[in-house]
């Protein structure tokens, strides 16, 4: 099939967007990609990811999507009309490592109200969608869904079945499942960083990185997971996996947990909650400036940062401990004794306890790279890509490179957009690591992250002449004139269930509604991607809950969030190629490659149900894609994010891919061919951009009391949600070498609610009472006042989780030679991560490329175009199928024996196909497997798939052995009785397992498979 066009989704944890690039655009220029401008909710600025926010009315009627969402949600809390409506955020982490997810799968909004996860993901992606085609119509008016190629980026650490989950919810919204590509973030990013010009000079030059034989670690940051892959460089340029796809949750999510938790600490659990549920809006615009002062984080921050408290924070402490004083409360607080002040609205944080909140996400992280150098087939990598979202942060790169300075450690320009940029690079060239081949004049990559998702596409001839000429659309926020790339991640539904907006639309919706007291019964969801990480029973009728703990399908959810992408990605496409056809479009979506095979298989069919044609779709791994992309950047030899030398062939360099939701690592070795292998599994945690978040909402909870946060999130919707959009901004200036105070606006909700629950209080004596906070934060009027130190210790546990766990990738012997780091995603833009990366591995090359919050999502796009850019990977678990052999009473267990027909069987054996930590080529079959009906009159063969960490596992019932799903084939000629069978061909060094089988009887007929992880 032939696409013009590649639209990319990156549905990250915090952050979302789209890219997408025409294909002759993509022929002539790779790297010609264009990208989302959306306008964020606070100042002028504008920005390449919106919100991963998503709104639903109190029909259940999709509203609005990212900054959108985040502003309507947070006019409706103000006017106490949000109750029941659905607001959901940062929901991407919900598929991280999930149990139990299914298409039925259910997901709780801000309210704690449930909602269908497919519905509120589905409705994300649709949103995204939507607004891609928009974009690219504006460019090609008559362009059409069949010219199109979705990429749809999933961290590569995802499990299959949240993967399966994004790409159902992307299909649900009728992207075609034949048009669809789900793309692993850390490959589609490494795709796009091998597309970057060569620098020759600087900390961040990739010469020599993508050259033949190189090998290198892809470290996705994201907001929600650090998604680590190892690939190398083959003779062909197409890239290997060396190791599995790895990572953890410690996005730059992490930072925000460290923040909240701060200001938790200061006024109080009870506080802080009641705060979060009565003063929505105020609670928005808090996290959504932290959000913006925490990538301007760096670890040279030596000034105060100032935070902008809402006075209802305030009044809600005052209400919960009457009588006593913000200030008092700061300052008797040994914790923060010295380094925060609190006056009036402005909080004042000590750069030292500023960028302490990046340690855990950063030491996560450090730790996990150390592990993974130690394994033999990583420990030579020698460098290591830094993207995504988290690692544009100072903080993160700069950890990574302080813990690795032997290695090269790459922070790609727009690491934030080196997965979706990538997915849109995969999308055209999805030979690069699949062996599906289709000719599409367009890829279009869907990064739909935790946060935030976005699209990106790249038409064939421009990839062709400029692999970057990669078009992602620009969002507005809602909250002032910022533009970003990415849209939130929020899916609104109605009260009758029905999709209603997506993104930014649908937090300006459910805020609008919350004000107005009029979203009770709607269903808002946010940031539940990650309910697909590491879900178990992940199920397609797995249930989410949305903002108010309203329940709907995740299945819905997610279809309609890509279906949403989709269509806006197809009405952009149309914009520039008018007469564009679905069949002309290859689809990528990106997953995080530390998802489950059932995740992974949950997106690919959310995506299907929106209309995504199943061969038109291509899942790419994000820390894959943000390494592709980052591989096609210019490489300039005096930056600090120089790529000289880290894709040269033989170079070895991790992926972090930093979402909101998840950090997906991977390590590649870049091949002779200009391939990537990946040299270990890909790995991380969801240690995303969100934890940044739940550290500010913890500060805040721990000032003001959790009673008056709840109540301040329940009654104040508007204002708790506007409180954490303008956080979400302001996180993503917070630099290391931050010195200055970081002042917040503080919604005089919050000081209301702090009042009525705490008659008699002063919220000033609270916080000077504090010792925790003494003298770091002050707290006058609306305004929270934060000093440096504590405003960049929101980042320490999403840092120092991302830290720690690179750590100890870095002590695995195949990892511990890997001499960069490229840091990517949304969260990989935050200063704070990147500047713990660079701290925690100053040996290595730490590389955050330009739109590092886009390195997926344009990887994707890159993905799409060049699939056989990865070539080989690591698989993840062991796999295998439980069957029954003929019993053995020396060696079988009786517990095992069964008679069937007169003869003596094992049950229960594992029958093992590919093992742990086994290099398997990408697009051959690993196993042929002959396969026999049981009964004359079986019209079926079926038996389960199974997965273990156990490099040679017994039985199918062994301690650390899953069930992951079932394999029928289909055999319903039953003329010659039990004289059938089938030679199954099982491909397992995809994004998706692969499966196809022949008749033994007649190999000229193909025998229909089935492999369902979400039964």
């Amino acid at each position: 099939m032939s696409s013009i066009l590649v639209a990319a989704i990156d549905f990250g944890t915090t952050f979302s967007g789209y890219a997408f690039s025409f294909l002759h655009e993509f022929e002539e220029i790779p790297l010609k990609i264009s990208a989302m401008k959306w306008n964020s909710r606070m100042g002028p600025l504008t920005t390449e990811k919106t919100s991963t926010c998503v709104l639903f009315d109190e029909d259940r009627k999709f509203k609005l999507f990212g900054y959108e969402a985040e502003n309507k949600y947070s006019t409706l809390a103000d006017d106490k009309k949000h109750h029941d409506w659905y607001y959901f955020r940062r929901f991407k982490m919900m598929l991280y490592d999930k149990k139990g997810l299914s298409r039925d799968t259910l997901i709780e909004d801000d309210k704690g109200k449930t909602m269908e996860a497919m519905t509120v993901f589905s409705a994300a992606i649709g949103y995204l969608r939507n607004h891609l085609l928009l974009t690219c119509k504006n460019q090609l008016t008559d362009i059409e869904d069949s010219d199109i190629k979705w990429v749809l980026t999933v961290p590569a650490i995802w499990t299959d079945p949240s993967k399966q989950f994004m790409k159902e919810a992307a299909e649900k919204y009728g992207i075609n499942k034949d048009r669809l590509i789900i793309a692993l973030e850390p490959e589609v990013a490494s795709l796009y960083c091998m597309y970057l010009p060569v620098q020759r000079d600087g900390e961040n030059s990739t010469f020599g990185v993508f050259k033949s034989g190189s090998k290198y670690m892809v470290v996705d940051a994201g907001g929600g997971t650090i998604d680590i892959t190892v690939h190398e460089v083959q003779d062909n340029g197409t890239l290997v996996e060396l190791h599995k796809a790895n990572g953890g949750n410690w996005g730059g999510t992490k930072v925000d947990s460290s923040f909240e938790s701060l200001l938790a600490s200061i006024v109080g659990e009870e506080v802080f909650k009641v705060f979060t549920t009565d003063h929505k809006y105020d609670y928005i615009d808090l996290m959504t400036d932290f959000e913006i002062k925490k990538r301007t984080i760096d670890p040279k921050l030596s000034d105060k940062l100032i935070f902008k408290v809402p006075v209802s924070l305030l009044e809600t402490f005052r209400k919960v401990n009457s009588g006593e004083d913000i200030q008092t409360v700061v300052t008797s607080n040994a914790r923060i004794q010295n380094q925060l002040t609190w006056t009036g609205d402005k909080l004042r944080m000590e750069a030292q306890l500023t960028k302490a909140l990046f340690d855990e996400s950063c030491k996560k992280l450090v730790d996990h790279l150390h592990q993974l150098f130690t394994l033999p087939n990583v420990k030579d990598v020698s460098s290591i890509l830094l993207v995504g979202g988290f690692a544009e942060s100072p903080m993160l790169q700069e950890a990574v490179r302080e813990a690795f300075r032997n290695k090269k450690v790459i922070v790609p320009q727009e690491a934030g957009l080196a997965v979706l940029k990538g997915a849109v690079l995969y999308g055209h060239e999805p030979k690069t690591i699949s062996a599906r081949s289709m000719s599409s004049l367009l890829v279009a990559a869907i990064d739909f992250g935790t946060t935030f998702s976005g699209y990106a596409f790249s038409f064939l001839h421009d990839y062709k002449r400029d692999p970057l000429k990669i078009s992602a659309n620009s969002w507005n926020a809602g909250i002032g004139h910022l533009v970003t790339l990415k849209t939130s991640t929020c899916v609104l539904f109605d009260a009758a269930g029905n999709f209603h907006s997506f993104g930014f639309e649908a937090e300006e919706k459910y805020s609008d509604l919350a004000l107005d007291e009029m979203h009770h019964n709607w269903y808002y969801f946010r940031r539940f991607k990650m309910m697909l990480y590491d879900k178990t029973e992940l199920k397609r009728e797995t249930l989410i809950e949305d903002d108010k703990g309203k329940k709907m399908e995740a299945m819905k959810v997610f279809s309609a969030a890509i279906g949403y992408l989709k269509e806006h990605l197809h009405s952009t496409c149309k914009r520039q190629l008018t007469d564009i056809e679905d069949s002309d479009i290859t689809w990528v979506l990106t997953v995080p490659a530390i998802w489950t095979d059932p995740s992974k298989q949950f997106m690919r069919e959310a995506a299907e149900k929106v209309g995504i044609s199943r061969d038109r779709l291509v899942i790419a791994l994000e820390p894959e894609a943000a390494s592709l992309y980052c591989m096609h950047l210019p490489v300039h030899k005096d930056s600090e994010n120089s790529t000289f030398g880290v894709f040269k062939s033989g170079s070895k360099y991790m992926v972090v891919d930093a979402g909101g939701g998840t950090i997906d690592i991977t390590v590649h070795e870049v091949q002779n061919d200009r391939t990537l292998k990946e040299i270990y599994k890909a790995n991380g945690g969801d240690w995303g951009g969100t934890k940044v978040d739940a550290s500010f909402k913890r500060l805040l909870a721990f000032i003001v009391g959790n009673d008056v946060i709840d109540a301040f999130n329940t009654n104040h919707r508007y204002d708790f949600l506007e409180l954490l959009r303008d956080f979400e901004v302001k996180k993503r200036t917070i630099k290391p070498n931050l010195t200055e105070k970081v002042t917040f606006k503080v919604p005089t909700t919050l000081l209301q609610t702090f009042h009525e629950m705490h008659p008699g209080s002063n919220i000033k004596d609270v916080v000077t009472s504090n010792v925790r906070f003494k003298n770091q934060l002050t707290w006058t009027g609306d305004k929270l006042r934060m000093e440096a130190q504590l405003t960049k210790a929101l980042f320490d546990e999403s840092c120092k989780k991302i830290v720690d766990h690179m750590h100890k990738l870095f002590r695995h012997p195949c990892v511990k030679d890997v001499s960069s780091i490229l840091l990517v995603g949304g969260f990989a833009e935050s200063p704070m991560l990147q500047e713990a990366v660079r701290e925690a591995f100053s040996e290595l090359k730490v590389i955050v490329p330009q739109d590092a919050g886009l390195a997926v999502l344009k990887g994707a796009v890159l993905y799409g175009h060049q699939p056989k850019a990865i070539s080989g990977r690591v698989c993840k678990y062991t796999y295998g199928v439980g069957t029954m052999i003929p019993f053995n009473s020396t060696i079988h267990p009786q517990s095992k024996k069964i008679t069937l027909n007169g003869v003596d069987l094992c049950r229960d054996k594992f029958s093992i196909h590919v093992r742990v930590g086994q290099l398997v080529k990408v697009g051959e079959p690993q196993v042929k497997q002959g396969y026999s009906v049981t009964t004359p009159d079986s019209t079926t063969i079926s038996f389960g798939i199974y997965t273990s960490n156990d490099k040679e596992p017994t039985y199918t019932t062994d301690v650390g052995c899953t069930r992951l799903g079932t394999l029928t084939l289909d055999m319903p000629n039953t003329s010659k009785g039990k004289n059938r069978g089938a030679d199954v061909y099982m491909t397992f060094s995809g994004t998706e397992i692969i499966v196809t089988a022949v008749d033994q009887n007649d190999p000229k007929r193909i025998v229909a498979t089935n492999v369902d992880f979400l039964g």
